[in-house]
């Protein structure tokens, strides 16, 4: 059952990300075919290409952890004893999650106060919207680092355990 779920979970975010990148980009192109093309400038696709940009990388970034894809020192973590590689594991996975609790908590801290004075962007999008990919970004990272710990907690090696899951 949790393996539907995470696997559910992990569909959601490739899909989410990819689909937000993607229309990110189409709105830049279409910004410079407007710019340079017609020569109509216009301001809002620069704002809304930027939203739709940090959106789909800060999903993103969760499809990255949970595929280890994300910035690591191998050269080192490789030359370790298992032993040591746990350690190393469990120190990582801590400090990730106490960044992803610090990230949700100031995450809902800005968005109940954008939503609370009301504010806007200059074109007139709520900012708490906007922000709201910050407590969603880090909910997501930080069940994907529970998932990492309890690979971890059963013995496993983070990236054995993610090669097994690909094949």
């Amino acid at each position: 059952m949790m393996k539907k779920v995470i696997k559910i979970l992990g569909d959601i975010e490739d899909w989410c990300s990819g689909i937000l990148v993607v229309s990110g980009l189409m709105v830049l192109f279409y910004g410079v075919i407007i710019r340079y093309g017609f020569h109509l400038p216009t301001t809002w696709q620069d704002e809304v290409a930027r939203i739709l940009l940090v959106w789909g990388i800060l999903i993103g970034a969760s499809a990255t952890l949970r595929t280890n894809n994300h910035i690591r020192m191998d050269l080192f973590y490789n030359v370790l004893s298992e032993k040591y590689k746990k350690y190393v594991d469990i120190f990582a996975n801590l400090v990730m999650l106490a960044f992803f609790v610090f990230l949700l908590v100031s995450g809902v801290e800005l968005v109940n106060q954008k939503l609370v004075t009301g504010q806007t962007s200059l074109n007139g999008y709520p900012l708490w919207m906007i922000y709201l990919i910050l407590p969603i970004s880090a909910t997501v990272l930080l069940i994907r680092t529970i998932e990492k710990f309890i690979i971890v907690f059963r013995g496993e090696n983070e990236i054995e355990s993610d090669i097994q899951n690909k094949l």
